[in-house]
């Protein structure tokens, strides 16, 4: 194995002692908590520039190692999660496409040439091996990881409120190098991670941190301005402050870090979530996308009016700026020529599509864009499958997106259909500094996916419960007829006979359940309060006290990051298999005891699983007690919990507790504190 650190003994060791801290945080955290928290941290903490050579293998740079270690993770923890991968025919195409013009552009590019002093080597049959390693932890892991660890819509939530709680950290960092300038990098990893020139803007410093460039900072800021605005018209809070609050905060911060570009895609993009339908959001991200896999031909065709942007930059910017747009431009052209010479397929790595002196063999070209790098590396192939991956959410949402019920879920997905169009845009002028476009883009399609399922999940078990309820009703009828026939009979031999005994019911015993509430989402050490709750059918969803009330003990307990345990007897009404079914956001387990047995019997074990949930069936005896507990944990966000319970004989229902057994006395009306809140 070989390495590369231009700095200090840490900065090699941050990646070892990174590897430990992935595995807890995957085991410790459900899957999009784990994944979007380790994603952030990693990308805002560990060095750039430092790399490691395996043998035979690509090199393992900071984003390599973060991938690769939150795939880990989910293997060892959350395998469920990995196997509800993408099953559309067109992702599968693209990758499919992506992964074969990987391998072509190898074995077309087998010829060496010289420029001057300098000999570029030609690829050889091994190379396709990295290559294919190389799209896979490029961009094929990050998508993947992003379409099968956020699922839900609570997972869309926990995504864009870690991506604003992150910008907002790491704010304190940028505002020190805003004062003493950029050296957090060279102080604690032991070098500048690129140019400090580059640092130096408008009379002062433009922060970098530890990401690989200050524009990297700025444009992630940008997109947690975003996150932040679609959050606000989602109606949720980030931890406990508004999230207009936030956006604003981090506009500001935005602004300080002197970036142009990513001002103007905030000033354009925050009113359009604020005042605009979540279709016209997914819209305007859709043309976005469109408009970096049209921009080759654009450039091609002398289609983009360079001169009239050089003096729109002169005039609103100065010269300085002007001229850095003008060069990027005219590197583009030169480079576009270069790459046509090899159009479908590129002229694969070691820098081949590059321009170079023809005398001394010395860089000529500098490939500043994405688009140009992808396009002269992996031709038109590569460049529009990678790129068409960002596509293809945005066309499956515009189509879909009317199937969404919830009004928040569809605000949050338009918003974050408009942070992908914008990061999209943003590799035109810039290369891609986080592949966090195309997590983000997998992750508008497994949240996608998993709310329609989830909603036609629940569209199908109501449909059922209206078809069992119709059934039952002539049966009910019938029952009713009989019981008054019964009753009569009974009046009328009261004199000589004993009162029959009370049909048997179905539900809790003792009157509901003795529920334990802690302050931790663990059920960590003693809990905070106890009470006699009726039933389980909670939805907190964004706005609670918890504990029903302003009163002590309940005014302080926690929004966020609380469980809850259950404990009780239940009866069932008949002899048959029953099945425990319903939501729980974010974990549920329960368990049962049958009478006269000394062991547990777990039915669901969902403790970091959120979303629906069905167990196996039970085989239940009828009239007989039943010892049953129900665990619950809140993490973040939206919190709910409602088991029912089902079997062939009875339609799903919320389990109350039973009447006429001579156990409760009644049944009270209302449900106080153990209904919905």
């Amino acid at each position: 194995m070989s390495y590369y650190t231009g700095g200090n003994l840490f900065s090699l060791l941050a990646f070892f002692i990174w590897i430990p801290i992935a595995i807890w945080g995957m085991r410790r955290w459900p899957p999009a908590r784990a994944t979007a928290t380790l994603y952030f941290g990693g990308l805002l903490l560990l060095p750039e520039v430092v790399f490691f050579k395996p043998a035979g293998l690509p090199e393992f740079a900071k984003l390599e190692v973060i991938f690769v270690w939150i795939l880990v993770g989910a293997l060892l923890f959350h395998r469920q999660r990995l196997r509800s991968g993408p099953k559309s025919k067109g992702v599968r195409l693209l990758v499919g496409l992506f992964l074969v013009g990987s391998v072509l552009t190898i074995f077309l590019n087998f010829d060496a040439f010289r420029v001057g002093s300098r000999f570029v080597s030609g690829q050889a049959p091994y190379d396709a091996f990295h290559a294919i390693l190389i799209a896979l932890l490029s961009t094929i892991l990050p998508f993947y990881l992003g379409s099968v660890m956020f699922r839900t819509s609570k997972d869309l939530r926990t995504l864009l409120r870690v991506m604003a709680v992150s910008a907002m950290l790491y704010s304190l960092l940028m505002f020190v190098e805003l004062i003493l300038s950029p050296q957090l990098h060279r102080w604690v990893y032991g070098f500048h991670q690129h140019g400090f020139n580059q640092t130096i803007r408008a009379g002062g410093y433009r922060p970098m941190v530890f990401m690989a460039h200050g524009l990297a900072v700025a444009f992630l800021t940008s997109l947690s301005v975003l996150a932040a605005a679609s959050l606000h018209k989602g109606r949720v809070r980030i931890l406990r402050f508004p999230a207009a609050g936030v956006t604003a905060y981090l506009w500001v911060v935005l602004a300080s870090t002197k970036s142009v570009a990513s001002l103007l895609y905030t000033t354009v993009a925050v009113p359009i979530i604020l005042f605009t339908r979540p279709k016209v959001q997914v819209l305007v991200g859709t043309v976005l996308v469109c408009l970096l896999l049209a921009y080759p031909i654009a450039r091609a065709n002398e289609w983009i009016p360079v001169d009239e942007l050089k003096a729109w930059a002169q005039e609103e910017y100065g010269p300085a700026r002007a001229h850095s747009m003008m060069f990027r431009l005219e590197n583009e052209e030169l480079l576009l020529e270069r790459a046509m010479e090899r159009p479908w397929f590129g002229w694969g790595t070691y820098c081949r599509a590059c321009l170079f002196e023809p005398w001394s063999g010395d860089l000529s070209s500098t490939r500043d864009g994405e688009w140009i790098i992808q396009l002269g590396d992996s031709g038109i192939v590569g460049f529009a499958s990678r790129f068409g991956l960002m596509l293809f959410p945005l066309l499956l949402l515009l189509r879909r997106l009317r199937f969404v019920p919830r009004d928040s879920d569809r605000r949050l997905l338009g918003g974050l259909g408009l942070m992908i169009g914008f990061a999209a845009f943003d590799m035109v002028p810039n290369a891609d500094f986080s592949r966090l476009a195309f997590i983000l883009s997998g992750a508008l399609l497994g949240c996608l996916t998993g709310i329609l399922q989830e909603a036609s999940l629940m569209r199908l078990k109501k449909r059922q419960a209206r078809i069992a309820a119709a059934r039952q009703a002539p049966n009910a009828r019938a029952a009713g007829l009989a019981g008054a026939a019964t009753l009569f009979a009974l009046l009328l031999a009261a004199p000589v006979a004993a009162a029959a005994p009370d049909a048997v019911g179905g539900g809790f015993a003792d009157s509901g359940l003795d529920a334990s509430y802690y302050a931790n989402p663990d059920l960590e050490g003693a809990p905070s309060f106890t009470r006699r709750d009726l039933r389980i059918d909670f939805d907190w969803d964004e706005l609670r006290p918890v504990g029903g009330s302003t009163a002590e003990p309940y005014r302080w307990f926690p929004r966020d990051g609380f469980s809850i345990r259950w404990s009780g007897r239940i009866i069932p009404r008949f002899s048959e298999a029953y099945t425990f079914h319903g939501e729980a956001d974010d974990g549920i387990r329960i368990k049962i005891r049958a009478p006269g047995e000394s062991t547990w019997t777990s039915l669901v074990d969902r403790w970091s699983e959120a979303g629906a949930f069905e167990s196996k069936p039970f085989q239940m005896r009828a009239g007989e007690l039943y010892e049953l507990q129900v665990e619950y944990r809140e993490l973040e966000g939206r919190a709910a919990c409602r088991p029912l319970w089902k079997s062939q004989s009875a339609a799903a229902e919320v389990i109350d507790p039973v009447r006429q057994q001579g156990i409760n006395i009644s049944q009270p009306s209302g449900r106080g504190m153990s209904g919905r809140t």
